[in-house]
């Protein structure tokens, strides 16, 4: 299948995703993406720094209206279709951007740069490439009634799977026209709970393709009558967590997992024992970024 072009559509979304995982950008006539792609697009530098509902917080060294303009410069590898978007009168397309300050320096407090900054060094210091895909649990209700939707806690059930696979492969067909491939999906433990998984991605597409799915799932739920929410725990009432699973590995030039050796009796490799290690070292910080709000300390209550 040919890879699509900025021709292909009537509006272009240029947009990165903020720290806590929400598109933002503007959506653009496709007569503007000549200059866009060639200049950037000016925007508000303090793009990636609003609160989860939208609320405005002024830094106290920087202020609100300090943060200057910063440029939006489309990734044109990332083009790709919003199938249900335009209202059926008009074809839209959206385009992962960088931001750039203006003397044309990356800005990382866009996360996707952050991680890309060290998937680079994992290949040019280590010659190592990761290997990674989400499990991703999430619990849908009724908007209205906020009743939860399928099941009342029935894990791993392939009936309700049966009885409302309507919806649930509406998503993946939607999920599939993004570019977001599933491997598998299922009931969890609590109400209105389901886990999917993402199919093995290499470097940045990972996390490219657990946002795209975060993002479409909440937007086609909502037209369906429905909320889905990934927050950690959703009702205290239920002993009961959305988790957010990462698995992944590394790998060599020549196809190889680096993190596996059948010789030792861990069937670890040395690298893989540092590397674990290294987890282990760095979690009270990686903790910050993983975990950055109280709900999702509520996963082990």
């Amino acid at each position: 299948m040919a890879s699509p072009s900025l021709d292909d559509f009537d509006f272009i979304l240029v947009m990165i995703h903020d720290v806590h995982g929400l598109p933002k950008g503007r959506l653009m006539a496709k007569t503007r993406m000549a200059g866009i792609v060639k200049d950037g697009l000016g925007i508000y530098g303090g793009v990636c720094y609003f609160g989860i509902r939208g609320e405005v917080f002024a830094h106290e060294d920087i202020g609100y209206s300090n943060y200057g303009n910063k440029t939006l410069k489309p990734i044109l590898s990332t083009l790709k279709p919003c199938p249900n978007l335009g209202g059926g009168k008009f074809k839209v397309g959206q385009v992962l951007c960088q931001l750039e300050n203006l003397d044309g320096k990356l800005d990382i407090s866009v996360p996707r740069t952050a991680a890309e900054v060290q998937i680079d060094r994992l290949r040019n210091e280590l010659g190592l490439t990761v290997k990674s895909a989400f499990e991703i649990e999430f619990t849908v209700r009724e908007s209205e009634s906020k009743q939860y939707f399928g099941h009342d806690g029935k894990w791993s059930s392939i009936n309700t799977l049966h009885d409302y696979q309507g919806l649930l492969f509406d998503l993946v067909q939607e999920l599939s026209e993004r570019g977001v491939a599933i491997d598998s999906l299922q009931t969890e433990y609590g109400p209105g709970q389901f886990e999917f998984t993402l199919d093995v991605a290499e470097g940045i597409q990972a996390a490219d393709r657990t946002l795209e799915f975060k993002n479409a799932t909440k937007t086609l739920m909502k037209s369906r009558g429905f909320e889905a929410s990934f927050m950690t725990r959703t009702d205290l009432a239920f002993g009961v967590s959305n988790g957010f699973h990462w698995n992944h590995s590394l790998w060599t030039p020549s196809g190889q997992n680096a993190l596996v050796d059948l010789s030792r009796p861990n069937k670890l490799s040395e690298l893989g024992c540092h590397w674990l290690a290294g987890l282990i070292e760095h979690a009270p910080a990686m903790t910050a970024f993983c975990n950055p709000t109280v709900n999702c300390y509520r996963l082990v209550l």
